[in-house]
């Protein structure tokens, strides 16, 4: 018998039908897949831009310091606060060597705002009174380093920004301000640009660089500097002085991703351009290759293929979000680490910090102060994640600043944790010991914030400090206390980490802390010390290669009476394990 061929046109017609209909389910999850990857992929690249941007500015913030220690430095000269006008203008132009960073010239300012000299020599200006300038009046509410927006106060009424420090007394009250000058142009080469364009900011777009004002200060194009922002098509949100990335169409009409933060310690804001097409390109191949897959796939093979494709490329997605997160906090952590110890007579310092397995959340640092006084904290915060990477570096930046002000160590700490408060999150903590070294009077005061971290003194006497107060960042009304030891010839002080710790209790209790501390007073050095103090540790870890937590610590170690280091050399850091 024959067959019906209406019949097998039916089933024909039924199966031309199923595959029509499973090709455009196809084509359909092909599309819901592109698009998904497309949206996640642009998110996670504006967030990079985000985070990139944020920790560019925090380079920038050190960049410019180099700068301000240079002032910092000449303004403690005694010629510059003499009562004499005429004398302080020779001290100043004794010291034009040193101020030769300063293209635009240096100007020198009494207590009334009035200009007595300026160097190189600007006779014009003598006797004017620039009590108005924004900088002055900020010094005389402030008592720190400011640095301005574009003015003409430069030679011959030029564009200038100026960094300007306060002049003072011995007990502390203000003689006047020293004020140091860049000039402002495209055609300008100066070491104000030269430190903008040696840390290569930006992805390979566009870099501005923008003052309070919305005066752009720095355009990488050099086309677009000394007009205002308000002229572009750059975010408003940056005169309000806010972080953060966004897409939009710049002035030759391309679509770019905008990231953009503040400085730390000043009004201005880095702004980056990066090209939107350029950055999404991968988004292409993985478009042109689900195109092959659904042109060559049969309806149930390419319906396991995509299934399992879509699984993939979010597992992809998570994985390269993870390695990006990890090697951007990474880069912060980096960044954080001072590369030389303090060289500081008859004083040796040194730091010990062996990583975990992943982005661990331990910070140390310290410095030398224009007083002769060494600063020096040790820090742990919590999450292990590129948030707490960039609170991290606040949190530096931010002790950094408070301690530069010269004002005791818990209200330091209670200046840092005003400014950490509105970037912390909820659940995030910071704990740290915050000390400062007079090295001639073998006085160490310190401070300590939550209670992850610890301060051990070795001697006849062992004492120690472990936090119990409030951390930073989360209790604006936070009030931390500060206490100092008198370190005698022969004795150590260890600041020990979070992680550090918790080991250190979890294999003994406080008892392995005084073992620790008498172990250390043996030692003839800072580093030394820190190898009992890495022996031990090599014990608590045993085979693990690496602790679950960051484990620091950092050694100050005053030399014994007659010893070689106490007649001026100090030793190199141990290496970083």
């Amino acid at each position: 018998m024959s067959a019906d061929p209406s019949s097998s046109g039916k089933r024909g017609k039924i199966i031309s039908m199923a595959m029509v209909l499973a090709f455009l389910a196809l084509a359909g999850v092909a599309a819901f897949a592109y698009l998904s990857y497309r949206e996640a992929l642009s998110q996670l690249v504006i967030e990079r831009d985000h985070q990139l941007a944020y920790l560019s500015a925090s380079r920038l913030s050190d960049e410019f310091s180099k700068f301000t220690e240079v002032l910092d430095s000449v303004s403690a000269t005694p010629g510059l606060a003499a009562p004499d006008r005429l004398q302080r203008r020779r001290a100043l132009q004794n010291l034009s060597g040193r101020l030769s960073v300063f293209d635009g010239g240096v100007v020198l300012l009494d207590n009334f705002g009035t200009v007595v000299g300026a160097e190189p020599a600007r006779p014009e200006i003598i006797g004017e009174d620039w009590s108005d300038r924004e900088y002055f009046r900020d010094l005389l509410i402030r008592r720190r380093f400011v640095l301005s927006d574009a003015l003409l106060d430069g030679a011959q009424g030029s564009w200038v920004v100026v960094m300007a420090v306060p002049i003072r007394s011995a007990n502390g009250e203000f003689l006047g301000a020293l004020a140091g000058m860049f000039r402002l142009g495209e055609s300008t080469i100066s070491p104000f640009y030269a430190s903008i364009v040696r840390l290569r900011l930006g992805q390979g777009g566009n870099t501005y660089l923008v003052d309070g004002a919305g005066t752009v200060l720095y355009d990488s194009s050099s086309s677009g500097m000394g007009r205002n922002i308000s002229e572009s098509n750059l975010p408003q949100q940056v005169m309000a002085g806010t972080s953060g990335a966004m897409r939009l169409t710049d002035e030759a009409g391309r679509e770019v991703i905008a990231a953009f933060a503040p400085i730390p310690g000043s009004d201005w804001m880095l702004v980056t351009e990066d090209d939107w097409a350029l950055m999404m390109s991968s988004v292409q191949g993985y478009a042109r290759s689900l195109l092959i897959l659904l042109l060559a796939a049969s309806l149930l093979p390419a319906m396991a293929v995509i299934v399992s494709l879509r699984q993939k490329n979010r597992e992809m997605q998570l994985k390269e979000r993870r390695l990006q997160e990890d090697r951007v906090a990474r880069l912060i952590h980096q960044s954080l680490r001072p590369a030389n110890p303090p060289l500081t007579p008859g004083w040796s310092f040194a730091a010990l910090h062996i990583p975990c397995q992943g982005v661990g959340g331990d910070f140390y640092d310290h410095f030398m102060l224009p007083d002769g006084k060494v600063m020096a904290a040790v820090g742990t915060v919590s999450g292990g994640s590129v948030d707490s990477s960039v609170v991290m570096a606040i949190t530096r930046t931010a002790l950094r600043g408070a301690v530069m002000r010269m004002i005791p160590l818990d209200d330091a700490l209670g200046c840092s944790n005003q400014l950490l408060c509105p970037d912390v999150k909820e659940g995030t903590t910071v704990d740290c010991v915050l000390t400062c070294l007079d090295p001639v009077q073998g006085r160490l005061t310190f401070a300590l914030a939550g209670g992850g971290t610890a301060i051990l003194r070795s001697g006849d006497e062992p004492e120690s400090g472990v936090g119990a107060g409030p951390v930073l960042g989360q209790d604006l009304e936070a009030v931390f206390m500060a206490s100092a030891w008198q370190i005698a010839p022969g004795e150590a002080v260890l600041m020990i980490s979070g992680g550090a710790l918790t080991a250190l209790r979890a294999k003994g209790g406080d008892r392995v802390l005084e073992r620790l501390s008498r172990l250390a007073a043996g030692a003839k050095d800072a580093q030394a010390a820190l190898a009992v103090v890495e022996a031990e540790f090599a014990a608590m870890l045993g085979p693990a290669e690496a602790p679950p937590a960051d484990l620091t610590a950092l050694c100050i170690v005053r030399a014994s009476a007659g010893s070689r280091l106490a007649v001026g050399q100090s030793n190199a850091p141990i290496p970083l394990k």
